[in-house]
This record gives C-alpha cells, structure tokens and sequence, in this order.
C-alpha cells in the first residue's frame, strides 16, 4: 500500500480539528494510502489520537514570548531546521498531503511559514504535493500572501473546501475552478464526496 504523509492541525485538544484529522485518515485509506500524520505547526509526527509521536519534539513557548517580528524570525529558523529533519521518514512517502482544515490562513505568517517549508521538502525530495480541503480566512499580508502562493504553485493537486475558498484563490492565483468528484491524484470517486478542483489557465 502507497505511503501519504498529511500534515495538518492534528495535536491540538480542538474537537474539530481532531475530527477532521479522523476524516482525513479514514479519506486516504478508502482512497488505499497509508497515511502518516505530522503536526502542519510543530512539523513533527503524530499518532492516529492526535498526540505528538515518542521522540518528538516538543515546542517552547517561552522562547517566543518576544516581539512578533522577532518571533516570526526565529520560527522560520526553527521551520527550516524541523522540515530538514523530517526528509528522512518524509522521503519514504509516495506523495504529500496538506489539509483539511482553515490552512491557507495568515495569521502572523504562522502557516504561511509551515506551508513554504512543505513546499521546500516537496520539491527537495521529488514528491508529488497536494492540498486537499483548505480554507482561507481573513486577509493575508504580502508577506503571508508570497508564502501561501508559492505553496500553492507547487502544489499539483488542488481542491480546497469551499466555493468562498475557489474563487479567492482563482482570482489570486489565475485560476479556474470545477467541481468534480475525485481522490487524490485524480482518481475519480463515486461516493458523492465533491472537491473544488482548481485548473491552472493555460
């Protein structure tokens, strides 16, 4: 069975996002993947309850208890040096999956930061990316703005949540929007699960 790793907001104690992580699980594996979850903040392995793996690491919160553009520096720091170390276990996955859930989201670039370095590791290691069933919320800065378009450029599977979520995107990043029912890499589904697809213009 084909390996998938997806990232999302899995270690939290937030019941719905704690659902949408069982949803996710169960999607790849009617889909026939093996899915491996991994915390989209931490950029570290979960289990199937939501709890961060034995031997990962934890965060510390005191080191951010800084000012915000000092705190933005030093989580990109730590992004970089987080995703470096997962390409191992990363490297035995067929593909990368990031979602569901309200992702594509600023927030004092706290995705924007994640995203940018799974769209690094992507690309760094030659696996197909996918975002399935993201949101957006609320404005992006330019900053934020730059990192969730070159995550979403890098992606090759695009289906977010959404018809709010497919025009903002369309309209950001030229693209057209369909509803299709489809698994990721495109099979097509047939229990009635619709996805945005979003087409890139030619």
């Amino acid at each position: 069975m084909p390996e998938i790793a997806v990232f999302g907001e899995w270690d939290t104690a937030n019941l719905g996002d704690r659902a949408i992580h069982e949803s996710v699980l169960r999607f790849c594996a009617e889909c026939g993947w093996d899915p491996v979850s991994y915390s989209i903040g931490a950029l570290a392995p979960v289990t199937p309850r939501g709890t961060r793996a034995a031997g990962a690491r934890r965060g510390t919160n005191a080191a951010f208890r800084v000012a915000p553009p000092l705190k933005r520096t030093l989580r990109a720091l730590r992004q970089r040096r987080r995703i470096a170390a997962l390409l191992q276990p990363l490297a035995h996955a067929d593909a990368i999956l990031v979602g569901g859930g309200q992702l594509l989201a600023d927030r004092n670039l706290h995705f924007p930061q994640s995203l940018a370095t799974i769209a690094w590791a992507a690309r760094r290691l030659g696996k197909p990316l996918w975002c399935l069933g993201c949101g957006t919320e609320a404005e992006w800065s330019p900053r934020g703005e730059s990192m969730i378009r070159g995550f979403l450029q890098a992606c090759a599977t695009l289906a977010v949540r959404d018809d709010e979520t497919a025009a903002r995107l369309g309209r950001a990043l030229g693209l057209t929007a369909r509803v299709e029912l489809r698994q990721p890499g495109g099979v097509p589904r047939s229990d009635g699960k619709a996805l945005r697809v979003l087409d890139r213009r030619s």
